[in-house]
């Protein structure tokens, strides 16, 4: 997240490159991220104002999100109303920021972003300071009521003694970064530990005076402390475009948390991997007792060849049992109300029975093994999806397989994508064309359309990964190409943080597709396995 004082100077930074830029389209990707591309006379920027659970963040975007088909109301509601950029600023006192828009035809907004990550919210606002629409409409419960129609309240300023006056103030006893922190404004939580913690040989005020000197004149630096963005009085190695650092921020954030905007769907993957375990524990529950219907087969030959000892209203018989060795005596239960011919025929009955029952528990033990399978290679795609395109595809699959219901429509709406264009292209050292998939559709036509016999095809081995081929229509191939493909093909697996994976190698004529399986899965008759060290 981004604490006050980087989000002022990154409200510095964007009111030289935005401001007068005419605002070309609105989009809303994700439930708590709205994305403004502006032109600026030169070139198109995309800004982004997020208030997720990554953190309340602004800043430059170069990355893809997935929009909806149907832009949300807010959304809509932006692109109707707003125009061209006039103004940028921050609150004096807390991460409020405020973009002064003019619309279409002269009329007078204001976006308010409140840049908290508990209760935070983007509001449109008119002329008069009312409330024209909000990201987050209150409810009932809310202690702070932002009501469509009535004016805007503002935020309640936490603190009572400025920045600047701090120094001159701070008690002599207590938690000195608890009373900066509650006390002071602005600061921060981080910016106050900081100031507390140093060990610089200046008292604490003349810390809060050497901070408030730097601020002032715009000499602080961005850094970074833990997951917070904040600024500093030492100069780090970050860059001065925050822009770029917070791009570089997120992006690392992402591959620790996750944070895509696919949650919905990780869950739905996590759930039904749980479902398909449990139905798997019941099936082979099931199977153990099929598998013991042919100890009603052995029963029932006992009962025939035991028959001139046995007579109707019998509830139980001793015969010898010839099956074990050496032969033991058995006790067999009857039905007094049965013929003895009939008590050996209900035994043969329920072998029957059981023996049906084994079948049909096998085939659901392999379907469910494939189900299994299936899932947990989106799982994986899911964590190694580059685009939007992918997203869809996957949450398409998830729709189609039963094991996800949207609940909105950015959940629900999705595209109509051809996989032969998520096809990613390479080439290995030697110059040969490699081809591989980031989700089963694309995956599966790779494997079909594109895999002839004499090429190579690759797949980590035992785990969910993709489908690589190497075009090298059955001519001779160096091992260092085949190495390249298969380091390629592990690091789009679940193997791909490991220090060496094995793949699968083998020619084209041995992969086959597996007749009433999830999409993506395939059978490989034959293959060889090449270890490959990764690149940590």
């Amino acid at each position: 997240m981004m604490d006050y004082f980087f989000l002022q100077a990154m409200v510095c930074q964007l009111r030289t490159e935005l401001q007068g830029a005419l605002l070309n389209k609105v989009f809303q990707p994700q439930r708590n991220i709205l994305i403004l591309r502006f032109w600026n006379g030169r070139i198109q920027q995309r800004l982004l104002l997020g208030i997720d659970d990554a953190g309340p963040r602004m800043y430059i975007t170069d990355e893809s999100y997935r929009n909806p088909l149907r832009p949300p109301r807010f959304c809509q509601l932006l692109r109707s109303r707003l125009h061209r950029l006039l103004h940028f600023d921050i609150d004096a006192a807390d991460r409020v920021v405020k973009l002064s828009f003019v619309g279409k035809n002269g009329e007078q907004y204001t976006l308010v972003a409140e840049m908290f990550k508990r209760g935070g919210n983007i509001i449109l606002l008119d002329s008069e300071q009312q409330v024209v629409d909000s990201l987050h409409r209150s409810t009932p419960n809310d202690s702070r009521q932002i009501i469509v129609g009535q004016l805007y309240a503002p935020v309640p300023i936490p603190g009572e003694i400025t920045l600047p006056d701090a120094a001159d103030n701070i008690p002599d006893h207590g938690d000195s970064a608890e009373w900066l922190t509650s006390k002071v404004v602005p600061m921060s939580r981080v910016v106050a530990m900081n100031l507390k913690e140093q060990h610089d040989g200046l008292s604490l005020s003349d810390r809060v005076r050497k901070f408030v000197t730097s601020w002032q004149n715009g000499h602080l630096h961005p850094c970074k402390r833990g997951s917070i963005l904040t600024m500093c009085v030492d100069q780090i190695l970050m860059g001065e475009d925050l822009s770029q650092v917070a791009r570089q921020h997120y992006a690392e954030l992402a591959d620790v948390t996750r944070s895509d905007g696919n949650i919905e769907l990780h869950k739905a993957v996590k759930s039904g991997l749980k479902k398909l375990h449990k139905r798997l524990e019941k099936i082979d529950q099931q199977i153990e007792k099929c598998l013991l219907a042919d100890d009603e087969r052995q029963k029932g030959d006992l009962l025939l060849a035991n028959l001139h000892q046995m007579r109707r209203g019998m509830d139980k018989i001793t015969v010898m049992d010839y099956y074990s060795d050496p032969p033991v005596p058995l006790v067999i239960v009857l039905d007094p109300a049965k013929t003895p011919n009939d008590n050996a025929q209900a035994c043969f009955k329920r072998y029957r029975k059981g023996s049906r029952g084994l079948e049909h528990c096998e085939r659901r033990q392999q379907q469910t093994n494939y189900e299994i399978e299936w899932l947990e290679q989106i799982g994986q795609q899911l964590k190694d999806a580059d685009s939007g395109a992918d997203c869809d595809i996957i949450r398409q699959e998830l729709i189609d397989g039963h094991w996800y219901r949207p609940k909105t429509a950015i959940q629900r709406d999705t595209r109509a994508i051809n996989p032969s264009t998520l096809i990613n292209h390479g080439k290995t050292p030697g110059g040969w064309e490699i081809l591989w998939g980031g989700n089963n559709k694309t995956n599966d036509f790779i494997t079909k359309n594109q895999l002839k016999d004499n090429d190579l095809w690759f797949h980590i081995h035992n785990m969910p990964g993709c489908h690589l081929i190497l075009k090298s229509g059955g001519a001779d191939v160096e091992n260092v190409d085949i190495i390249y493909a298969a380091k390629i093909a592990a690091q789009h697996s679940k193997a791909k943080h490991e220090r060496k994976a094995e793949v699968m190698v083998t020619d084209g004529k041995w992969v086959q597709r597996i007749k009433g399986a999830p999409l993506g899965l395939v059978k490989v008759k034959k293959y060889r396995v090449v270890t490959v060290m990764l690149d940590k």
